[in-house]
């Protein structure tokens, strides 16, 4: 599908379903639902492991509803879905759900931006970079997934007044993460206690928030790891922490 606008006046706009094998691509195209709590914009229940949904340089669009979201994957789906260049959004709902993830998929988004809520479940897999994150007062990320996630990796913005931003039960992993506004930080839900933990990919990672738990440290997950917070800076090597002393100029 190349260059279509679906907009859907009373119901679903795309809806993915079944037990056989779907292949769907779309590249330019605009995904818009009507207002009303049932009317997701795309709705994903194939069971079909080597199922796949592309879309590249698309815009998928929910408007005002308290449930409707912008794309919903159920309990018991499969198959992948794999964004790139293209902005997931809730219009005037900043702070609902704008994508789940439940079942066992697996969501891959690089290079744009969603605007509401991330929430997994099952086991689903939630991957991106080069992405922004924006709620308004909630947390961006809820994860619930019992799978592993590169939940943020490569250059991703997230924008919340929540603190944490990201929070759930599941296990978080997360690289060249950068927090704006005044909600930042991981959960200590995260990882069985343990909060998000930082991926050993460079010697000096950087994280403005409240300090991640003293059993991260100790199980040797946040070595390089500089934390800013209003207390002061510190800095982590090996299985201690050591807060740095500074002077204005």
């Amino acid at each position: 599908m190349d260059k279509i606008i679906f907009r859907s006046a009373t119901g679903k706009t795309l809806t993915c379903s079944g037990t056989t094998v779907q292949n769907i691509q779309a590249t330019m195209c605009n995904f818009e639902s009507a207002t009303g709590n049932t009317n997701d914009a795309i709705y994903y229940s194939n069971t079909n492991a080597s199922s796949r949904l592309f879309l590249t340089d698309c815009v998928v669009t929910t408007y005002t509803s308290t449930t409707a979201k912008a794309i919903n994957v159920v309990a018991n789906s499969a198959g992948s879905i794999i964004l790139a260049n293209t902005t997931v959004q809730l219009v005037d709902n900043p702070d609902h759900v704008a994508i789940y993830l439940g079942g066992s998929i697996s969501y891959t988004h690089t290079m744009d931006q969603i605007i509401g809520q991330v929430v997994t479940a099952n086991t689903a897999h939630f991957t991106v970079s080069l992405l922004t994150i924006a709620t308004a007062t909630v947390p961006a990320i809820v994860h619930n997934s019992s799978s592993s996630t590169v939940s943020v990796s490569s250059s991703v913005v997230i924008t919340t007044t929540a603190t944490p931003a990201v929070t759930g039960v599941g296990l978080t992993a997360y690289f060249a993460i950068g927090y704006a506004s005044t909600g930042h930080g991981g959960s200590a839900t995260l990882n069985g206690g343990l909060g998000a933990l930082p991926f050993d990919m460079a010697s000096i990672k950087f994280r403005q928030s409240n300090l991640i738990p003293s059993t991260t440290i100790l199980a040797g997950y946040a070595n390089g790891l500089m934390e800013a917070t209003t207390d002061g800076l510190y800095y982590t090597y090996g299985n201690a922490r050591y807060k740095l002393t500074m002077t204005e100029v």
